[in-house]
């Protein structure tokens, strides 16, 4: 149990409490990742969870020819959903604020994880270039098995994808169990 001196100490100088809490919590907000859910209380549904027969993340593919290269192996995978390069996941981070810890990602990645926590649409442009491309991987031996995936945006000018939410930041029960053992270790050692 801390003194009472140990909590003035704390109150006077918050900010290696504060540090600890963020610093923990953004392990904890990463770590939703590699789980594949919100803590352990709200798992993630899996990319295209409606998707039937052999999968394909078809913005991901689109997203592989547009930049000019193979669709990667990757997109044929139910999971991880949200990892592609860990941009996401690694740009979660911390500042300290006089008396208050702010956790949030890269200003460049905010859009993104607005869509990933909450759902929303992503679209991407189909031009002819990309249709050709889309068209020669369908016709290819990888993308045989998802063909009927990709032949329907051949008559569009850009996919739609409604993305399913999958909550990565914020608290649940777990975690404040964890901030409280922090806190009681940081004001401990004051």
């Amino acid at each position: 149990m801390a003194t009472v001196e140990q909590l003035l100490r704390a109150v006077k100088d918050p900010a290696p409490l504060l540090t600890a809490i963020g610093r923990v919590s953004v392990g904890w907000m990463r770590e939703n990742f590699r789980r594949q859910s919100f803590g352990d209380s709200l798992p993630w549904p899996a990319r295209y969870p409606s998707q039937t027969g052999a999968k394909l993340n078809v913005a991901g593919a689109v997203s592989d020819l547009a930049a000019g290269g193979d669709v990667k192996g990757r997109r044929f995978d139910d999971r991880p959903a949200g990892i592609d390069t860990g941009a996401l996941r690694d740009s979660i981070a911390f500042d300290v604020e006089e008396d208050r810890v702010v956790i949030g990602v890269a200003p460049s990645l905010r859009d993104r994880a607005i869509r990933f926590q909450f759902g929303g649409t992503s679209v991407q442009a189909l031009d002819s270039s990309l249709k050709e491309k889309l068209s020669r991987f369908a016709r290819s031996t990888k993308g045989k098995p998802v063909a009927d995936k990709i032949e329907p945006l051949m008559g569009k000018s850009e996919l739609t994808t409604n993305l399913v939410p999958r909550k990565f930041l914020g608290f649940d029960t777990a975690l404040v169990g964890i901030l409280q053992e922090v806190v009681q270790d940081e004001v401990d050692r004051l």
